[in-house]
């Protein structure tokens, strides 16, 4: 700014003035970002805020923070971006901006159940929050077991990567009982008197290595007549 004469005068003198400038230098601020900022995986960034200490009077800053680029979960430097005042000189204080692991929802799908013998199924189950065309590798799992009951369904080896925190909604499997069909042989007798015979029977339907015990019986009497076999 170009100094005047302004008021200066003495009425002694005829003043012949030589100006020079006036310089307003630019003034030394901090703007240091705010700590904890973040996202969840998948959704906008915020805008980001920051702390800025030096201004004058109502004076403000222009423009806005950037951060390095980068959407999948991690942190990411935040930097001065576009922030700016034509009257000050900035010293930038970073900090980190984190994206968060996104909640998915696994259920079970219920009722799952296989017989007494066969090979399990793939298990089912319902995702809630996948997004991105993201993808859920790996299968469900069990707790071991063959016989006739009821098992947990675990989450096995079921993932959806590093940007997801998946919360597991179990279920359990079913193993049924196997059907057995018993056929008793027909014309099976005896002569009055005489010691009953074994019963005999047919049956389909028993896994290998699985034997039937015990025998069959039949409803009491012995004089002549014809009896239900049990």
């Amino acid at each position: 700014y170009a100094i005047l004469k302004g008021n200066l005068d003495n009425s002694n003198y005829d003043i012949t003035y030589t100006g020079d400038n006036f310089r307003i230098t630019k003034k030394s601020i901090t703007v240091a970002a705010n700590a904890n900022q973040s996202k969840v995986y998948g959704s906008l960034d915020p805008a980001f805020t920051y702390t800025a200490t030096g201004l004058v009077g109502t004076d403000t800053l222009t423009g806005a923070l950037t951060r390095v680029p980068g959407d999948t979960v991690g942190t990411y430097a935040i930097l001065q971006g576009s922030l700016s005042n034509a009257s000050y000189d900035i010293t930038y204080v970073g900090d980190n901006f984190s994206i968060t692991k996104k909640a998915l929802i696994i259920t079970v799908t219920p009722g799952q159940y296989k017989e007494y013998g066969t090979p399990d199924p793939i298990f089912t189950y319902s995702a809630v929050g996948l997004i991105n065309n993201d993808t859920i590798t790996g299968a469900l799992d069990r707790i071991p077991g063959d016989t006739v009951g009821s098992y947990p369904v675990i989450q096995g080896t079921l993932s959806a990567g590093d940007n997801y925190t998946i919360i597991f909604n179990s279920n359990n499997f079913m193993v049924t009982k196997q059907a057995l069909k018993i056929v008793v042989e027909a014309g099976q007798s005896k002569v009055y008197g005489a010691p009953d015979p074994e019963l005999n029977y047919t049956f389909t339907g028993l896994l290998p290595g699985v034997t039937i015990t015990g025998s069959l019986g039949r409803i009491l009497g012995d004089t002549v007549g014809s009896y239900f076999i049990t």
